[in-house]
């Protein structure tokens, strides 16, 4: 090996062809050797963190063929309740103070449990659109509450002085409370 820039903080070495060893296109498990610590796998290709940092799509493409990637955040909940072994996927590195802190985006998991995640994260697509429609019809019913009540509010107001026009020097007309509410709805 030889090393540039030896006198530098970014040493890095060189190593010649035959040093070196070509990567396989995409292993399978079977090949890599998934094992078992206990009753939780160790999936082939994970860090010794137990998680995969999937930081790029080729990353993601490099996979073993049995493993699969499920980029949704609400996955890994959903996996360990059905039981599925997972393991999660770290997609970049946030700073909190000066120490960089992993960033977790999705799991990865066995190609052959992917069909009864995929099930289950329907269902839960579905329910959180479900809750977020139901969360903006609740904000539109009441900004229209709001809307009627601030002209029911300036229409009491516009009455109770209706002889002193310096309140409301924009309003010439005297309107009647149905005339605005019809206008209104």
């Amino acid at each position: 090996t030889k090393t540039i820039n030896s006198t530098s903080s970014f040493a890095s070495k060189l190593f010649s062809e035959a040093q070196t060893e070509p990567l396989p296109e995409v292993a399978d498990a079977s090949t890599l050797g998934a094992k078992f610590d206990g009753e939780t796998p160790i999936f082939p290709g994970a860090n010794a963190f137990g998680n995969f940092e999937l930081l790029d799509a080729v990353a993601i493409e490099r996979l073993p063929r049995d493993l699969a990637y499920v980029p949704e955040n609400f996955a890994r909940p959903i996996a360990t309740k059905l039981g599925l072994p997972c393991a999660p996927a770290v997609v970049g590195f946030v700073r909190d103070g000066s120490n960089p802190k992993p960033k977790f985006g999705g799991i990865v998991l066995w190609r052959s449990d992917l069909e009864e995640l995929e099930t289950e994260l329907d269902k839960e697509r579905k329910r959180i659109e479900e809750v977020a429609t139901e969360k903006r019809n609740e904000q539109l019913k009441n900004a229209w509450k709001a809307l009627v009540k601030h002209v029911l509010v300036d229409l009491y107001v516009e009455d109770r002085y209706k002889d002193d026009n310096t309140w409301f020097p924009q309003r010439n007309r005297a309107a009647s409370r149905e005339t605005v509410l019809a206008d209104v709805l």
